[in-house]
């Protein structure tokens, strides 16, 4: 099937697909500073294929580690910051919403709680 799917300025369009069938198992997708478009249009394809949950720990721990106050507070914002990049991301990618409310109402539960959660552990 597809698994990138890019338009470039001119218009012309460039679909990379794979004859493999779907990897059954757990996967994490790391993000940091340097892996800025490909861990998070990875990780929001496989959102929008519902192939994972995506949550937003690390950028929660990273904040709380900087703030030093009110981390759980900042996490939270962090991975609110999260969802808004994977939905941008996704309305881009599929040029609207496909998935119901409560996926996506799910997936901003999950990236505000685990942000929150990163900042307090932090």
């Amino acid at each position: 099937g597809d698994l990138f799917r890019s338009v470039s300025y001119d218009g012309t369009e460039k679909v990379n697909t794979s004859d493999a069938s779907c990897l059954e198992m757990p996967m994490a997708v790391l993000v940091n500073g340097s892996s800025y478009s490909a861990a998070e249009f990875f990780a929001a394809a496989l959102q929008e294929y519902e192939a994972a949950v995506v949550v937003g720990f690390v950028g929660g721990f990273i904040i709380g580690k900087i703030k030093k106050s009110r981390k759980y507070l900042w996490g939270a914002v962090m991975g609110l910051l999260y969802f808004a990049v994977l939905l941008i991301v996704s309305l881009i990618l599929k040029k609207g919403l496909d998935s119901g409310m409560q996926h996506i109402l799910t997936t901003l539960i999950l990236c505000t709680a685990s942000g929150a959660v990163g900042g307090m552990l932090s």
